[in-house]
């Protein structure tokens, strides 16, 4: 069921459209990642990954993710530096229908645990970098 919204533009008149046409956050990514195949889809360093790739990437993780019990509803966080896989892991928990929640990397053990607490977080995803930090 579509809703319609009143848009404000720039001179102030209001202009009708369509706030959600029932798509989904996880339809967009299952869209981009499909439309987009061959197309660079991350570039980090000597690094890149194809939209084809990620989304391999996406579906591993997924398989993971679901295996510790991530689902509907299930918190996720992550502590990782700024690289694709931070978007990854976040693609996959919202594609199982879990939370996501970001850690700051430079941020202190204690504020880590603090947020997952609150976070009320099932599973801590920690990349290689941080791998010390994570424990």
């Amino acid at each position: 069921m579509s809703h319609p919204v009143n848009v404000q533009s720039a001179s102030g008149s209001a202009t009708a459209a369509t706030a959600s046409s029932g798509v989904t956050l996880g339809d967009l990514i299952v869209q981009a990642l499909t439309r987009h195949s061959a197309s660079e889809a991350f570039v980090a360093g000597d690094r890149r990954l194809t939209y084809a790739q990620v989304r391999d990437l996406v579906s591993q993780y997924r398989t993971a993710l679901a295996r510790r019990g991530v689902g509907l509803g299930v918190g996720v966080t992550m502590l990782s530096p700024n690289m694709p896989e931070s978007w990854i892991v976040q693609a996959a928990t919202y594609l199982l229908g879990g939370r996501f929640t970001g850690l700051q990397a430079l941020a202190s053990v204690e504020d880590h645990i603090v947020v997952c607490a609150d976070a009320q977080a099932s599973v801590l995803v920690v990349t290689a970098p941080l791998e010390e930090h994570g424990r």
